[in-house]
């Protein structure tokens, strides 16, 4: 009988370092996210866990993860287009600011310290019955980043 509470006790220990040790290489992975650097008003590519530096105005974007993607398959029809969301960390000069979510098919902008960003395609498009489910790895957005103009 007193095996049992140290078999439990060892495998609590057990899932903690496992929690620690996948924790640490999450955190090391974004550290050594993949940089794409662009310019100001022109459109680029972001697959999830990859950064881009806006040069000119030393901001970077992170993107974090497809939040929700209901869009209907591209070979169904459907009563509702569905949409898709995606979350974003705004980054000023290595500083994280804040992070926020774009969906589209609606124009969603969102505003940060003078600078619009603004979601323009997530590719692949679901196709059914294949592509229901996208692998977080095959998502790519498209995003364009410009100076807040009133």
């Amino acid at each position: 009988m007193p095996k049992k509470p140290f078999r439990i006790a060892l495998t609590t220990v057990f899932i903690v370092i496992l929690l620690a040790v996948s924790l640490i290489t999450l955190c090391e992975k974004r550290k050594d996210a993949a940089v794409v650097t662009t310019s100001l008003d022109k459109e680029f590519q972001l697959r999830i866990g990859e950064k881009v530096l806006i040069r000119e105005a030393d901001i970077s974007l992170f993107f974090v993860r497809v939040v929700e993607d209901t869009r209907c398959p591209v070979n169904v029809y459907c009563f509702w287009a569905g949409r898709v969301t995606v979350e974003l960390e705004f980054i000023d000069k290595n500083t994280p600011i804040g992070r926020f979510n774009l969906t589209i098919p609606v124009e969603d902008v969102k505003e940060f310290r003078g600078y619009v960003v603004e979601l323009l395609r997530v590719e692949p498009q679901r196709e059914y019955p294949d592509k229901m489910e996208i692998p977080p790895s095959e998502y790519e957005i498209t995003l364009k980043v410009s100076k807040y103009r009133l």
